[in-house]
């Protein structure tokens, strides 16, 4: 034989070692996971928790950033300066990118 077919013989032979120790799959052996709470009291809590975000798990509180939604630019002169960029060739428009 020669290295070729050696190498051959041997990557068959660790599929095989291999798929022997795999075990049979089937959806019986998943674990199952039974709840003792009701499905009326999940969605009341995740309802309480979108409208109380401060709170969380055992007391702990995480910090939200709030973004500031203020400008003086008037929606008119956004556009102008937007325009001005685009015909600068400042920024992209249409495909060209």
């Amino acid at each position: 034989m020669n290295a070729s077919q050696l190498l051959i013989a041997g990557v068959f032979a660790s599929m095989a070692a291999v798929g022997a120790q795999a075990g049979e799959a089937s959806p019986t052996s998943a674990h199952v996971f039974h709840s003792t709470v009701p499905a009326a009291q999940v969605r009341a809590g995740a309802v309480a928790a979108a409208h109380n975000p401060q709170s969380g798990e055992a007391g702990i509180s995480y910090a939200r950033a709030t973004p500031v939604l203020h400008s003086d630019l008037t929606r008119a002169a956004v556009r102008a300066q937007a325009l001005i960029a685009q015909r600068s060739g400042t920024i992209a428009h249409g495909e060209a990118m």
